[in-house]
C-alpha cells in the first residue's frame, strides 16, 4: 500500500513539472514544404526559436506557429525568422499571431520578441516587437536593436542611457530621447537641444517651427506668450492675450494684460494688467501698470500707473499720470502744475491754445489782475468774470471765500489766494464740477477752465 502512495505522490510531481512554464534554450523550427501547422506546448517556452527552412521550400497553404494557450504573465521569447530561401506563392506566414511578410513585405531576415503582460484592465496580453537583434527574455538588451514599427512601454517609467553619457541617444528621425546628461534630442545628435545650454550655436540656429501654426509657451501649464503669423499678435506674460479669437494685430507684454481681448484689433497694453477687460475695443494703448484696466472702448491712451477712462465704454480719452482719470474726447494729466515744451514761449501775457498748437498772447485782461482786497474776518463772496485773474488779499485770515462764477461761462479765470480762509465755495451756473478744498492757505493759486458749458 505504502508503494502505490509513494507512487501516487511521484506521478503527481511530475505532472506539475509538465504543466510548468519552463525556460529553454534555443531550438530551431523547420518550415515543412507546402506549409501545416506547429502547434507548441506551452509549458517549455524557448527562449530563442529560429524559424527557417531546409533549403528552398515553396508553400501551397499557409503556415502557422502557435502554443497551445497564451503563457503567463512576465514570460518572453524571442523567434528569429529567416525567409531567405521561402517562396510564399502569396500564402500566409503566421508567427505567434503575427503576419511578418504582411506586416514588413521584402524583409527576409529580422527578430520578433514576444511577451505576455496585462493590459490597461488587467487581461494578461500577448505583446511584440519586431527588431534587428534579439532581445534576452526578461528585457535585458546586450546588443544594440533597431525597432520596426511604433512601440509602447507599459510600466511606471522607462529609461534610457547610452555607455557614454556624453553622447546622445539615437532614436528615429521623430523620436525625442534624452540622456543623463539632459541632452535633448529629435533622432540625431547634432540637432539636439541641451536644457542646460548650448554652444557653437549660429544665427541659423532658432527655437520654433517652420510652419505656421502658432508659437506658444507655458508657465505652471498657464498660457505665458505667444508668436502668432495667422494673426499678427504677441504676447508674454501669465494669461497675457490668452482669450484671443480672431483679433489681429494686438501685442500685450505683463501679467493678464489684454488677457480678456477676444475680437479686438490693433491693441497695445504694456504692463500687468494693462488694458485686462478689453474685449471688443481696438486701437486702444496703455502703459503702465493697471493702465486701462477697465477699458473696453476704442481709440483710448492711458500712460501711467492705474491711468482709465472715467467709464469703460468711452472712446478717445487721453488719461496720462498717476490714477489720471479722462472721459470722451478728453485729455486728463494727473499731478501736474507746470506744463512746458520745448521752445515754448514762457515769458508772461503767452498760453497754449488748441488753435492748431499754437502760442498766442494772452488776453490783456489777463496780464492787469484785480486785486480784491478783504476787510474784516468774516466769509466773502468774490464776483468772477471770464477771462480774468483774480487776487484775494487781507491782513488776516478770514472766515470763508465763495467764488461766484459767471452766468455765461467761456475761457479760463485764475484765481490767486493772499489770504488764509477757512472755508471755500464756488457758487453760479454749471460750477458742481468744481473741488475746492475747504481750507486755502495763502499763497495758493488756482486755475478754473471753462469746457462744453462746466468749470472745472
Amino acid at each position: 500500500m505504502k508503494k502505490i502512495v509513494s507512487f501516487l505522490l511521484l506521478f503527481t510531481v511530475l505532472l506539475s513539472f509538465a504543466d510548468a512554464q519552463v525556460l529553454q534554450g534555443t531550438s530551431t523550427i523547420l518550415i515543412p514544404s507546402g506549409g501545416g501547422t506547429n502547434t507548441l506546448p506551452n509549458y517549455q517556452i524557448t527562449k530563442q526559436i529560429n524559424l527557417t527552412t531546409n533549403g528552398s521550400v515553396t508553400l501551397s497553404t499557409g503556415y502557422t506557429l502557435a502554443y497551445t494557450s497564451l503563457p503567463s504573465v512576465g514570460v518572453g521569447w524571442t523567434v528569429y525568422c529567416d525567409f531567405s530561401n521561402l517562396n510564399a506563392n502569396g500564402q500566409t506566414v503566421t508567427v505567434f499571431g503575427r503576419q511578418p511578410l504582411v506586416e514588413y513585405p521584402g524583409i527576409a531576415q529580422f527578430n520578433i520578441y514576444f511577451w505576455v503582460a496585462p493590459n490597461g484592465s488587467g487581461t494578461p496580453t500577448l505583446y511584440y516587437v519586431y527588431t534587428q537583434n534579439a532581445i534576452a527574455p526578461g528585457g535585458n538588451v546586450n546588443t544594440p536593436i533597431t525597432f520596426r514599427n511604433d512601440v509602447t512601454f507599459r510600466g511606471d517609467s522607462v529609461h534610457l542611457q547610452v555607455g557614454d553619457t556624453t553622447l546622445p541617444i539615437l532614436t528615429g528621425a521623430s523620436v525625442i530621447s534624452i540622456n543623463s546628461r539632459g541632452t535633448l534630442g529629435f533622432g540625431c545628435p547634432s540637432c539636439s537641444w541641451n536644457i542646460l545650454g548650448n554652444n557653437g550655436l549660429s544665427r541659423l540656429n532658432f527655437i520654433g517651427n517652420i510652419d505656421t501654426p502658432d508659437l506658444r509657451f507655458k508657465v505652471n501649464n498657464q498660457p505665458s506668450g505667444i508668436i502668432s503669423y495667422n494673426t499678427a499678435c504677441t504676447a508674454l506674460g501669465n494669461l497675457a492675450l490668452f482669450s484671443n479669437t480672431t483679433g489681429l494685430v494686438n501685442t500685450a507684454f505683463g501679467s493678464t494684460a489684454l488677457g480678456s481681448n477676444t475680437t479686438g484689433s490693433r491693441n497695445t497694453a504694456v504692463g500687468g494688467s494693462a488694458l485686462i477687460s478689453i474685449v471688443t475695443g481696438s486701437r486702444n494703448t496703455a502703459i503702465g501698470y493697471g493702465a486701462g484696466n477697465n477699458a473696453n472702448g476704442s481709440f483710448n491712451t492711458f500712460l501711467g500707473y492705474n491711468a482709465t477712462p472715467a467709464d469703460p465704454a468711452n472712446n478717445n480719452a487721453v488719461a496720462i499720470g498717476n490714477n489720471a482719470v479722462a472721459g470722451n474726447n478728453e485729455c486728463q494729466i494727473s499731478g501736474v502744475q507746470r506744463l512746458t515744451f520745448p521752445g515754448m514761449n514762457t515769458s508772461p501775457g503767452y498760453v497754449l491754445t488748441d488753435s492748431a498748437g499754437a502760442y498766442v498772447p494772452r488776453p490783456a485782461v489777463f496780464t492787469t489782475p484785480i486785486i480784491d482786497t478783504v476787510t474784516g474776518t468774516s466769509s466773502q463772496t468774490f464776483t468772477l468774470s471770464n477771462n480774468q485773474t483774480n487776487i484775494l488779499t487781507a491782513s488776516t485770515t478770514v472766515a470763508g471765500a465763495t467764488l461766484a462764477f459767471p452766468a455765461v461761462q467761456s475761457g479760463t479765470i485764475v484765481v490767486i489766494w493772499k489770504i488764509q480762509t477757512t472755508t471755500t465755495a464756488a457758487s453760479g451756473t454749471n460750477t458742481s464740477t468744481i473741488s475746492i478744498p475747504s481750507t486755502v492757505a495763502a499763497g495758493v493759486s488756482r486755475t478754473f477752465v471753462c469746457t462744453s458749458g462746466n468749470w472745472y
